[in-house]
């Protein structure tokens, strides 16, 4: 019974740690853009339609992160945290807190 459960603890550790990389490349990815000055224009659509996909792979590995109990989830699997803008969640956190 020990063994069967250690052989199936190996590739949820492996999982884990794959989810744990995409998270952080998302979270990285979402940190970089932030610092980026775009001027208007088409390049700014494609850097925004970018940050949009990275922020949403960073959420689906980060909610199935939180749903394996894992202590490597980033913002513990909330979609707002990931998709909104950073200026869109701090209206969004201070409209909470009224």
């Amino acid at each position: 019974m020990a063994t069967q459960k250690s052989t199936q603890a190996a590739p949820i550790r492996a999982i884990e740690a794959l989810l744990g990389e995409i998270t952080s490349a998302a979270y990285f990815t979402e940190s970089l853009h932030a610092k980026l000055d775009v001027t208007e224009g088409d390049k700014d659509d494609e850097i925004h339609a970018l940050r949009q996909v990275v922020a949403r792979m960073g959420w689906m590995a980060d909610m199935a992160l939180h749903r394996l109990g894992s202590h490597n989830c980033l913002r513990e699997g909330r979609a707002q945290d990931w998709l909104l803008t950073p200026v869109t969640l701090d209206a969004f956190r201070a409209g909470a807190q009224s």
